[in-house]
C-alpha cells in the first residue's frame, strides 16, 4: 500500500490500526500553524507534489506493454527450397503507373502527448490546491469558533465586575436610606458612620475597572443594598443591618 499521510490537525498522534499502517512512514503538515500564510501553503503544496511525484499518471504506450521475455522470441525462418522456374510466356502489357502513395498516417498519441502530459499534471495541481485551500478554510473556522467559544467561557467564569453591579443611583439611594434611619432614631450616630466608611471603602474599590464583586468591600455594600431595596420597614432594615453587617 502507497501511502502519502497528510496531517491536519497539530496535536493529531495516529493510533491502533492507523498507526500501524502509517508506521514509520513521513507526513506533510497541513494543519493551520504550518500554512498560516501563502508562502507556507505554497511550500507546501510544492513539497507534496515533488513526493507524489509520477504517481497515478497514465503510463505510456511502452511502459504499458511488457518487454517480450528472451524465450518468446521468434526464431529465424528457415530457407526455403527455390520455387521452380516458370513457363515462358508472352511479356505482358505494360501496367499503368501507380499513382504514388500517400504518406503513412500515424496515430497521434495523445496520452503521451507532451502538452497532454503538462495539462494533466496541471489540472491535477490545481485540484489538489484548491482542495487544500478549502480544507485550510474549514480548519481556520473552527480554530475561530473554538476561540469564540473558549472566550466566553471564560468570560462566563469570571465573576461581574463592580461597576456594573453597584451603579450610582444605587448606591445614593442606600446613603439616604441610612440618613432616614439616622433620623428617625433607629441608628446611633457609630452605626451611620460604620456604614458610611462601608460605602466610602466600596467607592474606593470601584476606582480600579479590573475590581469585581467579589471584592470584600464591594461585598458588603452590595448586602447593604440587597437588604435596604427589599426591606421596606425602617425598624426591620435597621435591625439586619446590625445582625449581619455589624453595624453597631
Amino acid at each position: 500500500m502507497d501511502l502519502i499521510p497528510l496531517k491536519f490537525e497539530e496535536s493529531y498522534k495516529a493510533k491502533g490500526w492507523l498507526g500501524l499502517i502509517l508506521g514509520q512512514q513521513l507526513w506533510y503538515a497541513f494543519y493551520p500553524s504550518a500554512v498560516a500564510t501563502d508562502t507556507d501553503f505554497t511550500q507546501q503544496m510544492g513539497t507534496l507534489a515533488r513526493a507524489i511525484g509520477d504517481r497515478g499518471k497514465r503510463p505510456s504506450l511502452s511502459e504499458a506493454v511488457p518487454p517480450m521475455h528472451p524465450a518468446q522470441e521468434l526464431a529465424p525462418a528457415p530457407a526455403s527450397a527455390p520455387a521452380p522456374a516458370p513457363a515462358p510466356t508472352a511479356a505482358p502489357a505494360a501496367a499503368p503507373a501507380a499513382a504514388p502513395s500517400a504518406a503513412p498516417m500515424t496515430p497521434a498519441r495523445h496520452g503521451n502527448s507532451p502538452v497532454a502530459s503538462s495539462t494533466t499534471t496541471t489540472g491535477s495541481f490545481a485540484e489538489l490546491t484548491a482542495f487544500f485551500s478549502k480544507e485550510r478554510e474549514r480548519a481556520e473556522a473552527r480554530e475561530a469558533k473554538l476561540e469564540a467559544k473558549l472566550e466566553q467561557l471564560l468570560k462566563d467564569a469570571q465573576p461581574p465586575m463592580a461597576k456594573d453591579a453597584v451603579s450610582d443611583e444605587r448606591l445614593g439611594a442606600l446613603q439616604v436610606r441610612l440618613h432616614e434611619l439616622h433620623e428617625a432614631k433607629l441608628l446611633t450616630d457609630p452605626e451611620l458612620y460604620k456604614a458610611e466608611d462601608a460605602c466610602a471603602d466600596c467607592i474606593d474599590a470601584l476606582l480600579s475597572s479590573t475590581t469585581t464583586i467579589a471584592h470584600p468591600a464591594v461585598d458588603r455594600v452590595l448586602k447593604m443594598i440587597g437588604l435596604s431595596e427589599r426591606m421596606k420597614t425602617d425598624a426591620s432594615l435597621a435591625r439586619q443591618l446590625k445582625r449581619k453587617l455589624g453595624v453597631e
